[in-house]
């Protein structure tokens, strides 16, 4: 019995670990698109093409290619890939997918 009371509190540990730091990234992202006029997100490789003058516009979604958000910060100009998004989603579901299991345990 203590067992599986340990292995439960592990499990609920892990678990609001997960969703929380999944959550608190999900929320920078959306904050860091809303509020920045240049937004680059953090772990993104981005091009540097030496473009002289002001950016013809602001963040430009491009699609996901292999798990990275790839997108323009500055119109087209230059581009970027970041895997943040598909981190704070995979941190989401491993996070909601244990603390439904530990749930349906009890």
């Amino acid at each position: 019995m203590a067992l599986t009371d340990s292995m439960s509190r592990i499990v609920t540990s892990v678990s609001t670990i997960c969703l929380f730091i999944g959550g608190t990234l999900a929320l920078a992202i959306v904050l860091a698109l809303v509020l920045l006029p240049q937004p680059t997100l953090p772990l993104s490789s981005c091009t540097d093409v030496g473009y002289v003058g002001g950016p013809p516009g602001g963040f430009e979604y491009e699609g996901y290619s292999w798990l990275w958000l790839e997108y323009s910060p500055d119109g087209g100009v230059n581009r970027c890939g970041t895997p943040i998004v598909s981190i704070a989603a995979g941190l989401l579901v491993v996070g909601g997918v244990l603390f439904g299991i530990d749930r349906r345990t009890q």
